[in-house]
């Protein structure tokens, strides 16, 4: 059952003067990319209130349980709840979901989407998830590395919420075939875009370690939940999905967090040219609704042989690691600061 759509006002483009002003002023790349983002597709909040995930009374579909407002293309559009959405068929754009699969004792992640013409739709990063955590398959969304389903759906788009999965060892869990409450489930409704409220502390390599250390940071996660993180020490890079790092190649992760003491760095790529076309793809990826993105970590590999993620020493001889931290979000003061917003 599909729900309605109902303009509610245009705001034209919101951030055209803001983008020329920062331009003007010179200021770094990225503070347009983050304009860019903001004033992008994206859940309007209802006083905090999303649009309400949940199970079907058929149990391994879907449904949302309140009305919200969403953002595309400058304008606003009322959102009418959807009774359900039957995960075992293709909705108006996507692949069937209910071929997608996660495996046993692991974790996947169903995205939700809405669209301006009342649809509701939903899509898995890959057909066959096998995460080793909730974090993991949620870093996934449109990750260029390893996604083999095209996340957002269209640019019209605009993520809603997400449905994660951790099988519980009774064998594989198909998408549209099983009960969703059969599993370890987590339903997360979006009402903001995730922001650094207060940057990482520290953020470096373990000395004569494959792992790295980070210190106290404050975010807001998609969901709207605050997180205060306390930091860990001897965090190692992934090895599952990460690849290799090729003699003369450039990685870039996304450090993201969940929680406190749940974190992860995600593989952006492995095979950039140089440490700046790793910022560059870094400051364009196709950021993720939920989780907040606290840094990155660049690791160029000139020790003539491959890098491997987790075995090898981020200080070894011929890499180099960088770590940028993210700073807290600016933006909202500058467009007090221009009048616009």
């Amino acid at each position: 059952m599909a729900g309605t759509t109902q303009p509610v006002r245009g705001t034209g483009t919101p951030n055209s003067d803001v983008h020329e002003f920062f331009k003007a002023e010179g200021q770094h790349a990225n503070v347009v990319a983050d304009l860019d983002y903001l004033a992008g597709n994206t859940v309007i909040s209802n006083n905090g209130v999303g649009a309400g995930l949940s199970s079907d009374a058929t149990a391994q579909d879907i449904e949302t349980d309140n009305d919200i407002l969403i953002r595309v293309g400058g304008s606003h559009f009322k959102f009418a709840t959807v009774g359900a959405l039957d995960l075992s068929v293709s909705g108006s754009i996507c692949t069937v979901p209910g071929a997608a699969t996660v495996s046993t004792s692991k974790s996947g992640a169903m995205w939700v989407f809405a669209h301006p013409d009342g649809s509701l739709d939903a899509q898995t990063d890959i057909s066959t998830a096998a995460w080793t955590s909730a974090i993991q398959s949620l870093a996934q969304y449109a990750a260029p590395s390893t996604s083999t389903r095209l996340l957002p759906l269209t640019a019209l788009h605009v993520p809603i919420g997400v449905v994660q999965v951790t099988e519980g060892g009774s064998g594989a869990y198909t998408w549209g075939t099983d009960s969703i409450a059969g599993e370890t489930e987590t339903f997360y409704d979006f009402i903001t875009r995730p922001v650094v409220l207060s940057p990482m502390a520290s953020f470096a390599a373990d000395a004569a370690a494959a792992t790295f250390t980070y210190g106290a940071a404050k975010a807001i996660l998609g969901s709207g939940v605050y997180v205060a993180a306390t930091g860990k020490a001897n965090v190692t890079l992934p090895t599952l999905p990460a690849g290799t790092i090729g003699n003369g190649g450039v990685a870039a992760y996304l450090f993201y967090v969940l929680a406190d003491d749940s974190e992860f760095a995600f593989q952006l790529g492995a095979s950039y040219t140089s440490l700046s076309a790793a910022r560059t793809a870094v400051r364009n990826h196709t950021r993720n609704p939920l989780l907040a993105w606290l840094g990155s970590i660049y690791i160029q590999n000139n020790r003539g042989s491959d890098f491997t993620p987790g075995t090898t020493n981020l200080d070894a001889a011929g890499i180099t690691t960088t770590f940028d931290i993210n700073p807290a979000s600016t933006v909202s003061a500058s467009l007090l600061t221009l009048g616009i917003g």
